[in-house]
């Protein structure tokens, strides 16, 4: 019988061998090779209609402000415009337009001739000429109930996590969502670059503060509300033909020690609306 050393082979033709296969399974560098596969990147066409001022989108509209207007570009001429359906003027692309929702385009010459149109679809836009509303209510404490995030809390006084140092003097109290408190005007503030004693942004679509007066009588005559003590202010801002930005309120001097509240509210194409309540020296 053979033993196990039948299987062996001399390391010389081992090695010979495995050159071989090696040899066999190399690539021919004759041998032709795959062209690598070149990315394509369709780019859309510019548009031929475009707005240009005051904008900003809102969910999928486009929103527009006083002084927008829609340009038609180049490849655009000899294109007819239609607003809401209807062929219009090249005029009437420079605005105004009636306040709300309307669609414009641009109908090729085709599409005039009987033909198909090969032109972007209608774009659709609101244009809000108008400046936001702020408006305002006096009650207690169940506006926070109602409105502030402090639903589920029995609070009839207002908070004391104040600074007795600092808010011995304050009148008022503000919160953006009634549960955060800060003096409206703190003991001793100064006047900052802008000429502000205090001033705070409340970014929402649909802002809103509380004001809580700890005297009797916190603003001063002209203004339209005179809460009682220890009733709250509730002041909010509401856009009918897009969105609120932002509200601002701001403490400014009045002259001879007094001091104005005053609050602007903006929209999302810029337009504004000033509200001012004077403060009780």
């Amino acid at each position: 019988m053979r033993g196990p050393g039948w299987l062996r082979f001399p390391c010389g033709l081992m090695l010979a061998l495995l050159a071989c296969g090696a040899a066999a399974q190399a690539p021919s560098a004759a041998s032709p090779q795959p062209a690598p596969l070149l990315a394509t990147t369709l780019v859309a066409p510019p548009p031929l209609l475009h707005a240009v001022g005051p904008q900003a989108g809102y969910g999928d509209l486009l929103v527009l402000g006083t002084g927008a207007r829609f340009e038609i570009a180049s490849g655009g001429a000899g294109h007819l415009p239609m607003m809401d359906g209807a062929p219009v003027d090249v005029a009437v692309l420079a605005g105004p337009w009636a306040p709300g929702r309307h669609a414009v385009s641009l109908q090729s010459p085709a599409a005039v001739a009987g033909g198909d149109p090969a032109v972007q679809p209608a774009l659709q836009f609101v244009y809000d000429p108008a400046a936001p509303n702020i408006r305002w209510e006096v009650g207690n404490t169940t506006l926070l109930d109602s409105y502030g995030l402090d639903q589920d809390v029995d609070r009839q006084k207002p908070p004391r996590h104040v600074i007795p140092e600092r808010d011995s003097e304050v009148e008022i109290l503000w919160s953006p969502d009634g549960r955060r408190w800060l003096p409206l005007l703190a003991k001793n503030a100064k006047v900052d670059a802008s000429g502000a004693l205090a001033d705070w942004v409340t970014a929402a679509d649909r802002p809103q503060v509380f004001l809580w007066a700890l005297g009797e009588q916190v603003f001063d005559h002209g203004s339209p509300v005179a809460p009682k003590k220890l009733e709250l202010v509730r002041i909010w801002a509401g856009d009918d033909l897009s969105a609120v930005r932002d509200l601002r309120m701001r403490v400014l001097p009045a002259g001879s020690g007094a001091y104005r509240l005053e609050m602007v509210a903006t929209d999302l194409v810029g337009n504004r609306s000033t509200v001012t309540w004077p403060l009780r020296p």
